[in-house]
């Protein structure tokens, strides 16, 4: 295989090999396609320990640019040869969500965008933080298990009560869970959403 400013441009036999080429002797070893992984939140050095286990493309989907920049500079020294060799980096920067929505409890405090006008400025300010593309949260809760959605857009077999449902833990007391109000328990939710067992 022939690679030419980091493109493969040849590939099989003959030998690819032009004159004045470096050659690299991979006689007994097996030629993988970097990967690319799709879905990154960024620690520091992440990107060097993703380029030793052959991940030679991050795409993070929501950091904060405090964590961006330290990673994406140490990126760029080392595709110009550099320190250690990295991973690629691409970055959503933060994720638009709505005031507090995920992943507010991990990451507050963050810009929201609460409606079409927060649109356009959140875009332009995540392009000026070198974003590559965007990250929509929509977060109904179900994926922790949990019930976030207005108590109005339930369905219940009666309407929906703030004093049944203050009353209702522990809910392994009644035939479901009650509607937990907020994301978590230390957001002040009084139950558990955790606890599955019925008896």
């Amino acid at each position: 295989m022939r690679v030419v400013e980091g493109r493969i441009d040849a590939i099989g036999t003959p030998p690819a090999a032009a004159s004045g080429d470096a050659v690299v002797d991979g006689g007994g070893g097996t030629l993988l396609p970097g990967l690319i992984d799709a879905h990154v939140h960024l620690l520091p050095g992440c990107t060097q320990l993703a380029a030793t286990f052959g991940v030679t493309t991050v795409v993070d989907q929501f950091s904060k640019p405090e964590v961006i920049d330290p990673e994406r500079a140490a990126a760029t020294t080392a595709h110009a040869g550099q320190g250690p060799v990295r991973a690629d980096l691409r970055t959503s920067s933060i994720g638009a969500t709505a005031p507090g929505g995920h992943p507010t409890i991990a990451y507050s405090p963050l810009p929201y965008v609460t409606g079409p006008a927060d649109a356009l400025p959140f875009v332009e300010d995540r392009i000026g933080e070198g974003a590559t593309h965007l990250k929509v949260i929509y977060d109904d809760g179900s994926g922790a298990m949990l019930d976030i959605s207005p108590p109005w857009t339930r369905p219940r077999s009666r309407p929906w009560s703030p004093r049944r449902t203050a009353t209702a833990c522990p809910w392994w007391r009644t035939s479901r869970p009650p509607a937990v109000r907020s994301p978590s328990p230390a957001a002040g939710s009084t139950c558990s959403p955790t606890r599955r067992s019925i008896g």
